[in-house]
C-alpha cells in the first residue's frame, strides 16, 4: 500500500506547523492536526481552534481583519458575544 506525503501548513494565528492529513483508513478520518477556515481563507491548528470557539479572540482580531482587508473579502457580522465568527 503506498501512502502519500502529508500536507504540512503553518496556523495563520500563531504560525506552528501542523499537519492535516485527509486519508481514511477504515472508513475512520485520520491526523488532523489543524483546519482550514473557509471564511477567512485560512489554516489554523487544532489549538488555536480550540481556544477560540465563542468566536476569535480580541488580542486575534487585528491580524485577521488586515487579512480581510488585504484579500478583499468582507468582514463577517459579530455574534452574540460581540467577536468575530470563528467558522
Amino acid at each position: 500500500m503506498t501512502i502519500e506525503p502529508t500536507m504540512t501548513f503553518r496556523c495563520f494565528f500563531c504560525g506552528k506547523k501542523f499537519e492535516r492529513d485527509d486519508h481514511v483508513y477504515h472508513g475512520n478520518l485520520v491526523g488532523y492536526r489543524g483546519k482550514f477556515v473557509g471564511r477567512y481563507v485560512i489554516e489554523v491548528c487544532d489549538g488555536c481552534y480550540a481556544d477560540n470557539a465563542e468566536g476569535w479572540a480580541s488580542h486575534r482580531e487585528a491580524k485577521l481583519v488586515a487579512h480581510l482587508k488585504k484579500k478583499k473579502l468582507p468582514n463577517p457580522d459579530r455574534n452574540e458575544k460581540g467577536r468575530l465568527p470563528r467558522d
